[in-house]
């Protein structure tokens, strides 16, 4: 049986690229591809590396969904009274701004929830700009920009809220609500590696290469503290906000990989708090194990490969 292509999903992160191949008729995940980067990245490096797995991917296909979080896109609910279009717009770009807290050019875009509430999505233009370029030189033909919120949510349904733990910023995504609430926090995988490196006295290269082989301890126990104390806060901000009660957070990310953070936010929160080992909507091609394994690393990718399927279905 000859399967369907569909648009890539393109999990461009801080310190790894991520793509995830994605055929039809049914959604089979046939192939994935990573590499890490390293710190800082230059455009020509991620140009290079991206060139390097769509070689190892050996696909045709160069259409791509890519995905991006609140650094460089937001995504709000909005109200707002009877206006017309244009000024819907300009009240859009305003409430950009004041999220935002800078005037940085940005492209907007509304749609309707109901008579007078909104989804707001706006990302800066110099990302878009960056991204475009980026796509010329890899011959990849981007399709959309794909909040993060919203790949996390279609590749893990059902659960009421994801933590995910980057290497510059711990986010949580919660979705008890129509629009998913987005929260940052400045602590994250870098910042246990500094803790590691302070302890031990030793340089950031080797303080990573301990974390990853024993974990963290006995460092890091301020950082899990204040990584526990921001997802509550977040908690009672998405339920403050109108979001329905929370009972049920995934771990994805680095924060699959402490093992004393989902009882401290049991504890802590009263949540169900699990690692985020499956993924729904779609088959993977790959044994059990190594999704279960790779699952954290391999999200966003493969709920922005789903992309097709969720927002056009049969397209």
């Amino acid at each position: 049986m000859k399967h369907q292509s569909f648009p890539l999903g393109i999990d461009l992160g801080t310190t790894g690229i991520r793509i995830a191949e994605i055929v039809g008729p049914e959604p089979l995940v046939r192939n994935i591809v990573t590499k890490t980067l390293p710190p800082q990245a230059s455009e020509q490096h991620i140009i290079q590396t991206l060139e390097f797995l769509l070689k190892q991917l050996q696909t045709k296909e160069r259409r791509c969904i890519i995905t991006c979080d609140d650094r460089h896109a937001i995504v709000r609910e909005l109200s707002l009274p009877p206006m017309a279009r244009h000024e819907r717009l300009q009240a859009a770009r305003i409430e950009t701004q004041r999220l935002r807290n800078t005037d940085q050019p940005s492209s907007v875009r509304l749609e309707r929830l109901a008579e007078n509430r909104f989804v707001l999505g706006s990302i800066f233009d110099s990302a878009i700009e960056r991204l475009q370029r980026i796509m010329r030189k890899t011959k990849l033909r981007l399709l959309a920009v794909d909040h993060a919120s919203y790949a996390f949510r279609r590749i893990h349904q059902p659960c009421d809220a994801i933590l995910d733990i980057g290497f510059e910023q711990t986010r949580f995504y919660g979705f008890t609500a129509q629009v998913p609430f987005t929260q940052s926090l400045d602590i994250a995988g870098n910042s246990f590696t500094q803790a590691i490196a302070t302890l031990f006295a030793i340089d950031q290269e080797s303080a990573e290469s301990r974390k990853r082989l024993h974990g963290i301890a006995p460092a890091g126990d301020g950082e899990i503290a204040a990584i526990v104390q921001f997802v509550g806060r977040a908690i009672r901000a998405a339920r403050a906000s109108g979001s329905g009660e929370i009972e049920r957070i995934l771990l994805t990310g680095n924060g699959a990989r402490l093992p004393m953070l989902p009882l401290r936010l049991e504890r802590d929160t009263g949540c169900l708090v699990e690692i985020a080992t499956r993924f729904h909507g779609c088959q993977i091609a790959f044994a059990d194990d190594l999704v279960r394994t790779a699952a954290p690393e391999w999200a966003l990718a493969c709920g922005a490969a789903l992309w097709s399927f969720a927002e056009n279905p049969g397209t």
